[in-house]
């Protein structure tokens, strides 16, 4: 979403960033993916190279609506992923540097 947004102009941001959510607010993966194709198609005459990077990153970007609904909300979110980097951070802060196994 956020390579997406950065691509758009300024003009264009809220509406591109409307139409991708559109795609995540589906309920299955087949449904998601033929949002997905419809904001491409919509999108290709006004922002080619946007469409195209659409087109390579679709199948990625909606990997995880192959999961069930249960576990979808958790894998949506960065939020895990930034905690542990953020207590990686602190440690490292707190301990300076880490012992080494050789001798």
């Amino acid at each position: 979403m956020r390579n997406g947004v950065a691509r758009a102009d300024k003009q264009s941001r809220r509406v591109v960033v409307a139409l991708i959510g559109t795609a995540f607010a589906q309920d299955g993966a087949d449904a998601a993916r033929g949002q997905w194709r419809q904001i491409v198609n919509h999108l290709r005459p006004h922002a080619k190279k946007f469409a195209d990077l659409m087109d390579q990153t679709g199948a990625d970007v909606l990997a995880y609506t192959s999961f069930p609904p249960a576990h979808r909300r958790k894998l949506q979110s960065t939020k895990p992923i930034e905690r542990g980097n953020g207590e990686v951070t602190r440690c490292t802060a707190v301990i300076g540097i880490f012992p080494t196994t050789t001798l």
